[in-house]
């Protein structure tokens, strides 16, 4: 009997319901892969009390800005944690945490832009952003952090706007940036930048997502779904 495609791309068991799979990576998240994020912040805060204000004031700010990002990918764990439980994960909050941890991130990863000379800008207003189901708000935060980084980390852009809009029943939102670009046909074939991931993503909020670039022009990624309340 062959598997079918889903079952290929997650190795999941079919006779193991899928909230068991759930808690099994969480435990092993839990006591492997946070264990170590958790050791590394723990040494750099031992770091950051050894270190002399007045002796080395910039090593000291670089150690607080490392261990912003640590705290940071420690309260992610613990979301993803949780939402894999199904307790006090991102869909269990009220619209107004998940949208404000997907704000603390764009603030977190603009903060550090602007040392770079790139400035971030976004439509924050609360109306843009609808009420959604924990699923789609997960897909919807991590599909935005991986345009977001991708901008960052590979185009060099000046800025970056993020636009919500909604239309009717239709919620998009807009990454855009006038960094490097690139070949958006060859790029999404090879996956790369995460594209495929964000492709998979669009596909789990039974959605579109556009890709827009060209080298030396920029990139737009727009992702566009319905959302559903639960």
């Amino acid at each position: 009997m062959s598997e079918t495609s889903d079952q290929r791309e997650t190795g999941s068991n079919p006779s193991v319901p899928a909230e068991l799979d759930h808690s099994w990576v969480a435990t092993e998240l839990h006591d492997g892969l946070m264990q170590w994020v958790f050791s590394a912040h723990m040494q750099l805060e031992r770091l950051e009390k050894d270190l002399d204000l007045i002796a080395a004031p910039q090593q000291l700010q670089q150690v607080q800005s490392i261990g912003k990002v640590i705290s940071s990918a420690l309260e992610e764990g613990r979301g993803l944690i949780g939402f894999l439980e199904g307790t006090a994960g991102i869909g269990a909050r009220a619209k107004k945490h998940w949208l404000e941890g997907l704000l603390e991130f764009i603030s977190l990863v603009g903060t550090d832009a602007q040392k770079t000379g790139h400035e971030l800008t976004i439509d924050a207003n609360p109306s843009h952003w609808p009420e959604m189901s924990d699923l789609q708000a997960w897909n919807l935060s991590r599909v935005v952090q991986q345009a977001v980084n991708n901008a960052i980390q590979h185009a060099g852009p000046c800025s970056i706007s993020i636009r919500p809009r909604i239309n009717k029943q239709t919620f998009e939102v807009e990454i855009r940036d006038d960094g490097a670009g690139f070949d958006s046909a060859e790029s999404i074939a090879t996956g790369h930048f995460g594209l495929s991931g964000m492709e998979h993503r669009a596909h789990l909020l039974s959605g579109e997502l556009q890709v827009e670039s060209q080298v030396g022009l920029g990139t737009m990624i727009r992702l566009r779904f319905e959302p559903e309340s639960e």
